[in-house]
């Protein structure tokens, strides 16, 4: 079903005129671009978010590598899984443009194919795209991007690192985490406190679970909580750290350990 799906979609931008860079297929001024100099050209960045969980750093590397600045960012997933949970807030946050997708194995992927296939409509000044995504099948995608002319990097993760393949020149890099750039007992508690205060923004006083707030932490960071405790020798007991924490209160209910921002934090 979904390679036939996956062939339709080829075959309908298959048939769509190509573009050369000056104008879009409706004759609308592409953005300022100017031959040569790139003026006005976009990097754009798309997301498997469930299976590529990109950090800040991550991003900023991404960004070191291409000519043209990342403008748009979409993040594909299913947002109502719970493994998602809240994610979606940070990302937004985070500049990224969010779509939702049913639940099942190839459906992200396909979404990216649609999207991501019509970018050079949409966006007609996009001259680079990054696609984060571990499956194979978008290697379809990168070839329609370059055949409409654009720069098209795969990105995929091997353990922590990053590793990136410039579908045009071969080229190929890896990006190595640095560490979570947390470098004290103090900075990892407000660091904490400004994620949980992100993630409970909507609604000030609400209580998370306490692996939703580890877990948003390593998207961020590349690491865990405990990972860190451990670089800056504050012992391996995320519970207990939390405990010292004078910005958050915590419970216990019969689903785990929850955490919500003190009071005096809410308008802070």
């Amino acid at each position: 079903m979904f390679s036939d799906l996956l062939q339709r979609v080829h075959l309908l931008l298959a048939q769509a005129p190509l573009w050369d860079g000056s104008s879009n297929i409706f004759g609308v001024s592409a953005g300022g671009y100017e031959e040569g100099k790139g003026e006005g050209a976009i990097a754009i960045l798309l997301v498997d978010a469930e299976n590529i969980g990109l950090t800040v750093e991550g991003e900023k590397f991404l960004q070191s590598i291409c000519q043209f600045p990342i403008q748009i960012k979409i993040a594909f997933a299913n947002w109502r899984n719970s493994n998602m949970s809240k994610r979606d807030l940070v990302l937004h946050k985070r500049g990224y443009q969010l779509v939702h997708v049913p639940s099942g194995k190839n459906s992200a992927d396909l979404q990216m194919t649609a999207i991501g296939s019509s970018v050079f409509v949409h966006y007609p000044t996009a001259k680079e795209i990054i696609i984060c995504s571990s499956d194979p099948d978008l290697n379809h995608l990168s070839n329609i991007l370059r055949t409409r002319g654009l720069a098209v990097y795969s990105v995929v993760k091997q353990g922590k690192s990053l590793v990136i393949s410039n579908y045009t020149t071969g080229a190929v890099e890896t990006h190595f985490p640095t560490g979570s750039g947390v470098s004290s007992g103090y900075a990892l508690e407000q660091e904490i406190t400004r994620i949980l205060k992100d993630l409970t923004d909507p609604l000030p006083g609400t209580y998370i679970s306490i692996s939703t707030l580890s877990t948003q932490f390593k998207q961020l960071h590349g690491q865990s909580v405990t990972e860190v405790m451990k670089d800056l020798n504050l012992g391996s007991k995320y519970i207990k750290f939390l405990q010292t924490c004078s910005d958050l209160k915590l419970r216990l209910t019969d689903n785990g350990w929850q955490v919500s921002l003190c009071n005096d934090l809410f308008d802070a």
